[in-house]
């Protein structure tokens, strides 16, 4: 289903934010939901290698949070924070979490001023995923591809 203007404003309410205006957009087309396997490039001119994308949306879960369900990073990690000690980011409550799986997350940062970073992260100690960050959702949104079989 589709959100209405008044479920987005509810929701940057609830959270204290403005979500960007693609996302809203895309919110108002389905809430949520399945997006499929999605990369986002690690580097300027990245080559077709595992080292040079990232995956996002959780990649085995490809969900994109209803937005009855977005809540801050503080709130998600909540269930791991004796695991995770100091590794949690001391901004993590003005981070908006758009889909998670696990530690695995990818958020909007809002603890700058101006348009909220995309920020990409897998929490695990083991894991072995490098952190990503993109200035915007548009840029981010636009440099995603999709898996080709």
């Amino acid at each position: 289903p589709q959100a209405t203007i008044q479920l987005i404003e509810e929701t940057e309410k609830r959270l204290g934010v403005k979500l960007p205006g693609l996302l809203r957009s895309l919110y108002q087309t389905q809430n949520g939901g399945y997006v499929g396997w999605l990369f986002a490039p690690m580097r300027s001119n990245p080559r077709f290698n595992t080292d040079d994308w990232r995956g996002v949306f959780s990649i085995d879960f490809c969900e994109l949070r209803p937005l009855e369900y977005l809540l801050t990073l503080d709130d998600a990690l909540q269930d791991y924070s004796e695991e995770l000690g100091d590794r949690v980011p001391k901004n993590a409550s003005r981070m908006v979490v758009l889909s998670q799986r696990y530690l695995d997350v990818t958020c909007l940062d809002y603890s700058q001023t101006g348009e909220p970073k995309v920020f990409i992260a897998d929490f695990d100690i083991y894991s072995s995923k490098q952190e990503l960050r993109v200035d915007d959702f548009a840029t981010f949104f636009e440099s995603l591809k999709r898996l080709q079989s």
